[in-house]
C-alpha cells in the first residue's frame, strides 16, 4: 500500500527489508545490512541518488551516490586538523601506502588495484582533510580492494624505515632528502606558496588551523619524528573521523556487506575514547579586527612582474544562498574580457596584470580570494587602490548590468549540471566532503548540492540585493592584501644560505656519521622494497569485465570508415544527412549519447603552415575568441563577441594540441589547433553559427593584437619560475624542428623575443617602458602612500590612451599592416574548408 502512494525506491525491495511510513515518504529501517548502519539521509538530486549512513558501533560514515558511469570511484576522506607546520597530514598521505597491519608490504594497494581494473590509487592533503582515492572499472574490483584500502588507512605499519625513505633523512652526501621533503622543497619558495602562506597568516587568527602548512615546512620536516606522526594518526585516523564516499553503479547491499568484516575488525580493537570533532572549535574563525596590507618577496631572477592577492572572510558554510551569490558576483566581476575588473585591468593597452583569478576556500567560514598575476612591478603599489576604486564606483552608481548578471547565473547553473555529466564523481564528492567536515544537520547535504535551485532563486533578486552583496562582502569587509615582488637578490641569498646550511650539517655530522646515515637509508630501502606473497593478489579472481556498465556511444562520420552501423547509428546517419549533400567538403563526425549538452569542435591542421606564420600562433590563439567580427550578418565589437559567447555557451576555449595546450605549451597532436564550444542542446544551431563567424569573419585589429601581445609578454616570467616547465621547454628546443614544429615555435624561449618584436612593430617601445617602469617602481618604494586623486588621474590618462589606441586602427604603419596581414594570412590558411575537421558530441537526435 505504501508503494502505491507514490514513494520512490532507490533500489529493488529485498527480503528482510523493513520500512516505515510517515504519511509522506517511505524510509528503509533495516535491510540485509541495516543492522550495521543508521541511514542519516537519502535523496535524489538531478538524477543522482545519494544515501548517507553512519555505523552504529564505530561511527564510520559511508555515502553512496548512484552515478551513471562504468567507473566506480571511492574517496576515503579523513578530517585532519593541524596547528603547526610539521606536515603530519601530508606525511601520512605518503606513509599510508607503505603497508598495513594485515598487508605489511609497500605497493600492495597499487598492485591489487591494477589487478582489479584500476590505474592505481592516489591521494591529496588539503588544509582541513586528507583524501585517498580509488577508481575502478566496475563495482566488483572496487569491492575487492575496499577492505584492503581501509586497513591501510586505519592500521598502517608506520615503521622507522618508511619514515626514513618517505618523509625525511640525511643522505650520505650530507643533503636532506626523503619523498615528502623533496616534494615540499620544490614548492616552498614558489611565488604562489609564499603569497598564499602570508595571506592565510593574515586572514586567520594565530590559534587557527587554517593558517597551518599541512604539507610541512622544510625546517619543521627536518626535526619531525616518526613518533609524532604515529601520535597524530592515533588522534585523527579514527573511524568516527572517516567518511567513505562511493560513486558509481554499486548495489547498496553489496557495498554495506563489504563493510561487515571491516566493522568486525575495528570493533575487535576495543572502544576509542571520546574525541572532539575536528574544526568544531570557534577559535579557528575568530573575527578579524582590521584590514591589513603586507609586502613579501619571492626569489626570481626576472624582476619585471609580481603578483597581488586580496582576501576576505565570507558567510558561514551553511549559508548556501549567499555562498552561491558570492560565486556569481565574483564571476560577474572578474571572469572574461568584458567583466568590470578584466576590462579595466587586463584588456587595456597598458595592463595592470595578465590574469585575475577569483577562488574560494570552503571552510567553517568561507574565505574568498582574488589573485592578480603578472603585475608590472611599477603598478603593484597602486593596484589595491585601483581595485577598490572600481568596486566603489560600481556600488555608488549601482552599475551592475542585470542582463549580464542573468547570463552569469544561468551559465553557472548550466556549468554545474554539465560537471555532473562530465565529472560526476569529483563534483559530488567535493560537496559530500565539505558536508562531512562542516555539516551540522542531515538537511545540509541536500541543500549543499541544490546549486541550480539557488541560482534560480538568485535570478529573481533585484539590483539592490547584488549591490548589498558587493558592499558587505567586498567593499566594507575586512580585507587582507599581500603584495609580492620578485627579487634576484633573494634568489641568490636563499641558494647561498641553503649551501651554507648543508655544508655546516656535513661538518657537524662528520664523514663517519654520514656513512652510517647512508647505510641506514640503504637498509630501509631494501626492507621497504620486500614484495608481498603472491596469494595477497590472487586470493580473489580478476573481476568479470562483462559486468561493467558501459556508456553507449553511436558514431557516424562522413569518410565511410565506420561500417557495420548499429540501428541507432543508422538512425543518426539518416538524421544528420537529411537534406544535405552526401559528400561534405570537410571531415565531420557525430558522437551520439545521452546528454543535456552538445560540444561542437573544429580542429585545424597547421602542418603545412608557412614558416613565417608559425611564430604567430600564440597571438592568433589569444585573439581569435576576443576580436571583432564583420560579415554578412553585420558587425560585432569584441565586447559583443565575448558577451555573446558567454550568453550562448556553457564554455568556450581553444588551444594548440588536442588535450589542453596553453600559453607556450602544446598538447598532444601539436600540429592541430582547435576551437571548442559547449552549449545546451537547444542552442546547437546557435553554436554552429558562432563557429562559422569565428572561423571566417573574425577581424584582426591593432588594438586587440597589442593587448594580446602585451598579455603574453607579461605571462612569461611566471613560467620561468617553474623548473620542470623550463626543462621541458629546453628539451623541445633540442628535439623539434625550429621552423616547422609548433612545440618549438610556441616555446617561451622563442616567443620571448618574437613577442617583443611584434609589440615594437605595433608602436610600443618595450625597452623604454621597462626603464620607465623600473624608475616608477623605485620611486614608489620611497613613498609610503598613494593619493587617491593621483590614482584617478592615472586612470583617466590610461582611458585616454586606450581611446587613442582604438582610434589609430585607422592610421597604421607598414609594420602594423605586416603584423595584421600575417595574422589574417594565418587565419585564412588554417580555415581552408577542405582541411577542417568538425566533431559534434552529445544528444543530437
Amino acid at each position: 500500500n505504501t508503494l502505491e502512494r507514490g514513494a520512490t525506491l532507490l533500489r529493488p525491495v529485498q527480503r528482510k527489508d523493513l520500512f516505515s511510513w510517515n504519511g509522506t515518504c517511505v524510509t528503509l529501517l533495516r535491510g540485509n545490512n541495516m543492522d550495521l548502519f543508521d541511514e542519516i539521509v537519502g535523496f535524489e538530486s538531478h538524477g543522482i541518488a545519494l544515501r548517507k549512513f553512519r555505523s552504529k558501533k564505530t561511527g564510520l560514515s559511508v555515502v553512496l551516490a548512484e552515478v551513471e558511469s562504468p567507473l566506480v570511484q571511492g574517496y576515503f576522506t579523513i578530517a585532519t586538523e593541524a596547528h603547526d607546520h610539521d606536515g603530519c597530514p601530508h606525511t601520512l598521505e605518503h606513509l599510508i601506502f607503505c603497508g598495513s597491519e594485515q598487508y605489511p608490504y609497500k605497493g600492495v594497494l597499487d598492485r591489487l588495484a591494477n589487478r582489479n581494473f584500476s590505474e592505481g590509487t592516489n591521494a591529496w592533503t588539503a588544509t582541513d582533510h586528507t583524501a585517498y582515492t580509488l577508481k575502478t572499472a566496475g563495482a566488483e574490483g572496487f569491492l575487492t580492494v575496499l577492505p584492503v584500502f581501509i586497513d591501510h588507512i586505519l592500521y598502517p605499519v608506520l615503521t622507522q624505515e618508511t619514515f626514513v625513505t618517505e618523509v625525511h633523512h640525511v643522505a650520505a652526501n650530507g643533503e636532506n632528502a626523503g619523498v615528502v621533503y623533496c616534494e615540499m622543497q620544490a614548492v616552498e619558495t614558489q611565488p604562489n606558496t609564499i603569497v598564499n602562506r602570508k595571506s592565510d597568516e593574515l586572514l586567520w587568527p594565530e590559534e587557527s588551523g587554517y593558517r597551518s602548512e599541512t604539507g610541512g615546512r622544510l625546517s619543521n620536516l627536518r626535526s619531525l619524528t616518526n613518533q609524532k606522526i604515529i601520535d597524530y594518526h592515533k588522534a585523527y585516523y579514527r573511524p568516527d573521523k572517516v567518511v567513505v564516499i562511493v560513486l558509481g553503479k554499486v548495489a547498496l547491499n553489496d557495498l554495506l556487506e563489504a563493510f561487515r568484516p571491516i566493522e568486525a575488525n575495528i570493533v575487535s580493537k576495543g572502544a576509542l575514547p571520546p574525541s572532539p570533532r575536528p574544526w568544531s572549535d570557534p577559535c579557528n574563525i575568530t573575527p578579524l579586527k582590521a584590514s591589513t596590507t603586507e609586502k613579501v618577496q619571492y626569489p626570481n631572477a626576472d624582476e619585471s612582474v609580481g603578483m597581488m592577492t586580496l582576501s576576505w572572510r565570507g558567510p558561514m558554510y551553511d549559508n548556501f544562498l549567499e555562498g552561491a551569490a558570492l560565486h556569481a558576483i565574483w564571476e560577474y566581476l572578474s571572469d572574461g574580457p568584458v567583466s568590470p575588473l578584466q576590462a579595466a585591468l587586463v584588456e587595456v593597452s597598458d595592463p595592470f596584470c595578465t590574469e585575475i583569478y577569483a577562488s574560494q576556500d570552503t571552510y567553517a567560514q568561507i574565505a574568498r580570494r582574488v589573485k592578480f598575476e603578472d603585475v608590472p612591478v611599477a603598478k603593484l603599489p597602486s593596484l589595491r587602490d585601483t581595485f577598490f576604486t572600481i568596486i566603489r564606483e560600481i556600488v555608488s552608481s549601482s552599475s551592475i548590468d542585470m542582463a549580464r548578471m542573468g547570463t552569469v547565473l544561468h551559465r553557472k547553473k548550466m556549468q554545474f549540471l554539465e560537471q555532473l555529466e562530465t565529472s560526476p564523481h569529483d563534483s559530488v564528492a567535493a560537496y559530500v566532503i565539505v558536508d562531512f567536515l562542516y555539516g551540522s544537520k542531515p538537511s545540509d547535504l541536500p541543500d549543499a548540492v541544490a546549486v541550480p535551485e539557488f541560482y534560480d532563486r538568485l535570478a529573481k533578486m533585484d539590483l539592490a540585493f547584488w549591490i548589498d552583496i558587493v558592499k558587505r562582502y567586498i567593499l566594507d569587509a575586512v580585507c587582507v592584501c599581500v603584495e609580492a615582488t620578485p627579487s634576484a637578490e633573494l634568489a641568490q641569498s636563499l641558494e647561498a644560505t641553503e649551501a651554507a646550511r648543508v655544508g655546516e650539517q656535513r661538518g657537524t655530522l662528520g664523514e663517519k656519521r654520514l656513512q652510517e646515515l647512508g647505510a641506514i637509508v640503504e637498509t630501509a630501502t631494501q626492507k621497504n622494497n620486500i614484495e608481498g606473497p603472491a596469494e595477497i593478489f590472487t586470493a580473489k579472481p580478476v573481476p568479470d569485465a562483462t559486468k561493467i556498465h558501459f556508456i553507449n556511444i553511436d558514431t557516424v562520420r562522413n569518410d565511410d570508415i565506420v561500417s557495420d552501423l548499429s540501428p541507432k547509428s543508422l538512425q543518426l546517419r539518416d538524421h544528420v544527412t537529411a537534406g544535405h549533400p552526401s559528400r561534405l567538403p570537410f571531415f565531420l563526425q557525430f558522437d551520439q549519447f545521452h546528454s543535456a549538452f552538445v560540444e561542437l569542435s573544429c580542429v585545424m591542421d597547421t602542418s603545412s603552415l608557412p614558416d613565417h606564420l608559425r611564430l604567430y600562433l600564440e597571438i592568433f590563439l589569444e585573439v581569435i575568441l576576443k576580436s571583432p567580427i564583420d560579415g554578412d550578418k553585420g558587425k560585432l565589437s569584441y565586447e559583443d563577441v565575448v558577451a555573446g559567447l558567454e550568453r550562448d555557451t556553457v564554455e568556450f576555449h581553444n588551444g594548440c594540441g588536442l588535450d589542453g595546450g596553453h600559453n607556450f605549451t602544446c598538447g598532444s597532436f601539436s600540429q592541430y589547433i582547435y576551437i571548442s564550444l559547449k552549449l545546451e542542446r537547444e542552442r546547437y544551431e546557435v553554436g554552429v553559427e558562432w563557429m562559422r563567424r569565428l572561423l571566417w569573419e573574425t577581424v584582426m585589429t591593432k588594438r586587440r593584437v597589442k593587448v594580446a601581445t602585451r598579455k603574453l609578454i607579461n605571462d612569461i616570467p611566471k613560467h620561468k619560475t617553474n623548473g620542470f616547465s623550463m626543462a621541458k621547454t629546453a628539451l623541445k628546443e633540442l628535439n623539434y624542428d625550429r621552423s616547422r614544429s609548433n612545440h618549438a615555435a610556441t616555446s617561451l624561449i622563442r616567443q620571448a623575443q618574437f613577442l617583443k618584436n611584434v609589440l615594437a612593430k605595433l608602436g610600443v617601445d618595450i625597452k623604454k617602458e621597462d626603464e620607465d617602469q623600473q624608475g616608477e617602481h623605485l620611486h614608489a618604494e620611497g613613498e609610503e602612500c598613494q593619493h587617491e586623486e593621483q590614482g584617478e588621474e592615472e586612470e583617466e590618462e590610461e582611458e585616454e590612451e586606450d581611446v587613442d589606441d582604438d582610434e589609430d586602427d585607422d592610421d597604421m604603419s607598414e609594420d602594423v599592416q605586416e603584423v595584421l596581414s600575417h595574422l589574417n594570412e594565418l587565419r585564412v590558411h588554417v580555415t581552408t574548408v577542405s582541411t577542417l575537421h568538425f566533431q559534434v558530441a552529445g544528444d543530437i537526435i
